[in-house]
């Protein structure tokens, strides 16, 4: 791997060599808010000690047990592996992510043709870990701490839903008991009425872990992660927690009560953070790992020929891309990011297909012209898609009078290798034209780097000219929501009426057709303005041992819920 990425920096030096020397350029030969700070691949000195199996027991190990607590599985719904086993999303959801009845508390569910109302009734004997029935009063209580100001752990998309709910601010004044928009029809069954449409409503009820209001009542909801629930939770899902030593491993047994079937083994999950486990490779190698997932190719390598393991390729929406600062950071000046042909140069510059082919090895695809991951039935085909194409970006750059002696910032925040070379790859590619790219880490307040709002009088509120990031998205809604007016996502950029309008067109609506049809529009407009640039659509990885294979026919996105039937699994 390291010979291959060093054989594409030499490939872009050497072409900016002959370029320098006045011949004639040839391109290069042919040949993944997310901050966390990725390792990956990376073996430690010995797996982590685990308690042993009783005779003739069966255990299934995995990953992202707690590190410090239990996390709120409000914020990421369904990263950890633990989120998944103690609790029941409200709605189920299929690994397509759309709602079903197959998975989750809902018996039934539907949703008025306005998308104004939703109806949802509850499956008969639904329990808690600790004998309690599972009720509306839970249901209704996890919705009011979710709306609640302040409230810690929540996701945005869930939150927003659920403060759409007619008569929120009432009840959050104090003026009535519960919204108006809360309707119990009868024990069973609930109706939640929107004062305005929630596009992303189904979506937000299939990924809602409903908590357990006799647990957790009376918490200050600005705190919740802090009480001392999460050190031990109680939960509705297929395994409750049996044992846990904080920091080194929990185990969870099979729920006897579960309503989908009872497991007859054990899992024991190592402690290990969702987004990067370093112990995964020396884990897997050990024999201590039968499920996991990971975002790092470098751990795909490290065990695609490790005998009796099996790595399952997963599309998601996970893109990789460069933001681009369009505000000038001084009074008087024109930024020049702000002309969308600089923008256009930059990714006709970028030789993604081949960082994807030499860094990747094909399993990432290179970006295009919009944000959407090539695959998606959302992402609209016959656009510009950018391949590399250094003259055309020569041509741009001089008809935009591009100073070739003005130097870009270009922040990053990953610290593994990859994204390294990834960058002085890029520095490289981005010079053949007349670019020059100063890359640099971001270190202390990385989101605050990220996102800081311009200032009163049009100034850049960040100091970069490039950042380097990615969105791992719920749906492809999240690409151009960001785009809004009032969003942090014009933070990088004057707001632009014509998308901004067409944005709020898509978000005026739960019908998904309806949806789609904008968002096409807006794909082919975002593929000739590109505020943002697409370098590459990562997948995920999951990696199972032959203890579990066979047991999923086609896996979901493991970054959140999906239906993966794991308490009926059959172990060999």
């Amino acid at each position: 791997m390291k010979k291959r990425i060093l054989s594409l920096l030499m490939a872009s030096i050497m072409v900016l060599g002959l370029a320098a020397c006045g011949g004639k350029e040839e391109p290069a030969p042919e040949a993944t808010p997310d901050t966390s700070q990725e390792q990956g691949g990376q073996e430690t000195e010995a797996p982590a000690e685990q308690p042993a199996a009783a005779e003739g027991e069966k255990i299934l190990y995995s990953n992202t047990g707690p590190v410090e607590f239990f996390e709120v599985p409000w914020w990421n719904l369904g990263q950890y592996v633990h989120s998944k086993l103690l609790f029941e999303t409200l709605i189920g959801i299929d690994n397509d992510m759309n709602p079903t009845t197959e998975t989750g508390m809902a018996e039934s569910y539907e949703l008025s043709e306005d998308g104004l109302q939703l109806t949802i009734t509850l499956r008969d004997g639904l329990k808690w870990h600790d004998g309690q029935d599972v009720t509306l009063d839970d249901v209704v209580w996890s919705i009011e701490q979710v709306m609640t100001p302040g409230a810690g752990m929540a996701n945005n998309t869930l939150k927003q839903t659920c403060e759409g709910i007619e008569g929120t601010q009432d009840y959050l004044d104090g003026k009535t008991e519960q919204p108006a928009g809360i309707e119990l029809v009868d024990d069973k069954t609930i109706v939640l009425k929107f004062a305005t449409v929630q596009p992303s409503v189904m979506l937000a009820m299939s990924l809602f872990p409903i908590l357990p209001k006799h647990c957790l009542e009376g918490v200050d909801m600005t705190q919740i992660q802090q009480d001392p629930f999460w050190q031990s939770p109680v939960g509705s899902g297929p395994f409750k927690l049996e044992e846990v030593k904080i920091g080194e491993y929990a185990t969870f047994a099979p729920f006897e009560d579960y309503w989908d079937g009872v497991a007859d083994f054990k899992i024991l999950l190592n402690a290990s953070s969702a987004e990067s486990d370093d112990k995964l490779v020396t884990n897997v190698k050990a024999g201590l790992i039968d499920y996991a997932y990971t975002k790092m190719y470098s751990d795909v390598q490290a065990l695609r020929d490790v005998e009796g393991v099996t790595i399952d390729t997963v599309p998601v929406n996970y893109t990789r891309w460069f933001m681009v600062n369009q505000y000038p950071k001084a009074a008087g000046e024109t930024n020049p990011l702000s002309d969308k042909r600089v923008r256009q140069a930059i990714a006709y510059a970028i030789d993604k297909a081949t960082i994807c082919e030499q860094i990747f090895e094909g399993a990432a695809m290179p970006g295009t012209g919009t944000l959407t991951p090539t695959g998606s039935n959302w992402k609209v085909e016959g656009l510009e898609e950018y391949a590399y194409n250094p003259d055309k970006a020569k041509e741009l750059l001089a008809e935009a009078g591009w100073d070739s002696s003005r130097e870009l910032k270009l922040a990053y925040y990953y610290t593994d290798q990859q994204t390294v070379d990834l960058m002085a790859i890029v520095q490289q590619q981005l010079a053949q034209v007349g670019i020059k790219v100063n890359p640099y880490l971001l270190e202390g307040d990385v989101p605050g780097q990220l996102n800081t709002a311009p200032t009163a009088d049009g100034l850049a509120g960040v100091q970069w000219d490039l950042a380097y990031g990615a969105l791992s998205a719920l749906s492809p809604l999240d690409y151009y929501s960001r785009f809004a007016e009032g969003s942090s996502g014009t933070w990088h950029g004057p707001y632009d009426e014509t998308l901004g309008a067409m944005v709020n067109e898509m978000l005026s609506t739960a019908d998904v057709e309806k949806q789609m049809a904008t968002y096409a529009k807006i794909e082919e407009y975002y593929a000739d303005e590109i505020p943002y640039i697409a370098l590459y659509y990562q997948p995920v990885w999951v990696v199972t041992s032959e203890k579990v294979a066979g047991n999923v026919s086609k896996w979901g996105n493991p970054q959140f819920y999906m239906q993966w039937d794991i308490q009926n699994w059959t172990l060999k």
